[in-house]
């Protein structure tokens, strides 16, 4: 099953559940001083649960996955 996801500046990515899962991906609305924004990449990202940091490794691994300011993530069939 595909997931596609788009951002409000018409980004797109598809990608499967398992590999959602496998990046341990998820959608974020707030940060440590509260709510996303425009402003700050809000109002909503898909992100990956790494703290600090994120490794060479990691950006090759997970960064394309990561979307801003997100708009739309659609189950396709």
């Amino acid at each position: 099953q595909k997931i596609k996801i788009n951002s409000i500046d018409g980004y797109t990515i598809e990608m499967t559940k398992e590999k959602i899962e496998e990046l341990k991906l998820l959608v974020a609305v707030k940060i440590t001083k509260g709510f996303l924004t425009i402003d700050n990449m809000g109002p909503a990202r898909l992100i990956s649960e790494i703290q600090g940091e994120m490794s060479q490794e990691d950006q090759i691994r997970i960064g394309f996955s990561w979307v801003w300011q997100l708009k739309t993530i659609s189950v396709l069939k």
